[in-house]
């Protein structure tokens, strides 16, 4: 099934706030993205993809990552879904020009 426009312009705020909830865990657990990468089975370029919201990641590859972060794709949903919402926020309040 593909996707439409509308349907990917919806998922871009979640998939670069997924990113960021990965990206800031990897750094709290001091780990590098090549690290990482290695151990979930993924190239680092393929990481990185994920880590800036280019890539759809797939609940294995999230489990995996998730896993290898020491913690659960819940929780890094969860921050996901908090930043997102921070984001939402911040961008109501910055004034058009």
């Amino acid at each position: 099934m593909k996707e439409t426009p509308a349907k990917v312009e919806q998922m871009q705020p979640l998939l670069l706030s997924l990113g960021r909830a990965i990206t800031q865990r990897r750094l709290d657990a001091n780990v590098t993205q090549l690290e990482l990468a290695m151990a979930v089975g993924v190239t680092r370029s393929y990481l990185s993809d994920i880590e800036r919201g280019r890539r759809n990641v797939t609940l294995n590859t999230l489990e995996s990552v998730a896993g290898a972060l020491e913690t659960t794709s819940a929780k890094l949903l969860m921050h996901a879904e908090k930043l997102s919402k921070t984001q939402s926020a911040t961008a109501k309040r910055r004034p058009t020009r």
